[in-house]
This record gives C-alpha cells, sequence and structure tokens, in this order.
C-alpha cells in the first residue's frame, strides 16, 4: 500500500482546500496547518486553487502609494520651509548679529556676533539652501503629471510585450 503524505491525505486537502477559501495565502496556511509551504502550494495546484493575489493586493498597493505620497508631500513642504528659513537667515543681514564660531585665544572655540555674515558662513548657507530647493524639487517630480505620464507610458509598453505584472512605482 503506498505511504499517505499530507499531498495525498484527504484530510489535508480539505483542509488546505477550507483556508484557501477563507482568504488564507500559502505561507499562511502552512503556518497554521504544519504542512510545508511547497505542499499546501502542490495541493492547492492538485484541486485547481490558486494563490493568485493580484486582486487582494492591488487596493493594498494604491493605499501606500497614496500614504506615500501624502509623506512626500509633507516632507516637501518641510524642506521648502526649511530653504525659505535659511534664506531669510542670508537677507536678514545687518538686521540681527549674526552668531558664529570663532577660535579664541589658546585655540578654544567661542560663540561670536557680528554684524556681518562671513564668507564661509554665507558660503554654508547659500549651499544648503541650494541642496534643500534641489531635493525639494526632485521630490516633486515624483507626483508631477509629467512623471505620471512617463510612467503610464512605460506602463503601456511593458503591457505590449507581455511584462504587465512590473510592479508600478
Amino acid at each position: 500500500m503506498a505511504k499517505r503524505t499530507a499531498r495525498t491525505d484527504p484530510q489535508a486537502r480539505k483542509l488546505v482546500a477550507d483556508l484557501h477559501a477563507k482568504g488564507l495565502g500559502r505561507n499562511d496556511i502552512s503556518r497554521e496547518t504544519g504542512i510545508s509551504a511547497g505542499t499546501v502550494g502542490n495541493i492547492a495546484r492538485d484541486l485547481g486553487l490558486t494563490f493568485a493575489r493580484a486582486s487582494m493586493s492591488a487596493p493594498a498597493t494604491e493605499a501606500k502609494r497614496q500614504d506615500n505620497a501624502a509623506l512626500r508631500a509633507e516632507i516637501l513642504g518641510r524642506l521648502y520651509r526649511e530653504a525659505n528659513r535659511k534664506l531669510s537667515q542670508l537677507e536678514g543681514e545687518g538686521k540681527a548679529p549674526w552668531k558664529t564660531i570663532t577660535k579664541g585665544s589658546f585655540g578654544v572655540e567661542e560663540v561670536q556676533e557680528l554684524e556681518f555674515i562671513p564668507a564661509r558662513d554665507y558660503a554654508q548657507v547659500s549651499q544648503s539652501v541650494g541642496y534643500l530647493a534641489s531635493h525639494a524639487a526632485k521630490l516633486e517630480s515624483i507626483d508631477s503629471p509629467a512623471a505620471a505620464a512617463a510612467t503610464s507610458l512605460l506602463s503601456s509598453l511593458a503591457a505590449q510585450f507581455g511584462m504587465d505584472d512590473i510592479p508600478s512605482a
């Protein structure tokens, strides 16, 4: 008589079918039953069941995309606010004393208030404004209509070449 395995055991097959009907995935069924994931997959295939989750994962993927877009918008606002704050620092020259760190006697660093912005400090603050603005522009381009059109074009091309399972941005 042939050895009974999980794949041929009617109870195991029924259990896999029942858990699949409840919406559990292959790995979840494997964890719950103690049957290896490969065997669960084989039983499902034998029963004509699939674990194609595209229809279930599409809404989750879209929700994640929207969450990321909202997060990018928040970060974008923070980048622009910080760039604006630094520009205000530069434009405020002469209105308030500029605080800088200088080396005093015996090489000890001390805070010094100046009536002007030293060239080194001006260059560093200007550079950080440029950095912030550049990164904000890159981040902003992700959600721009042009980026969406490019993504749509690439998705269309991928579909024509039978590669429509590639995830979108």
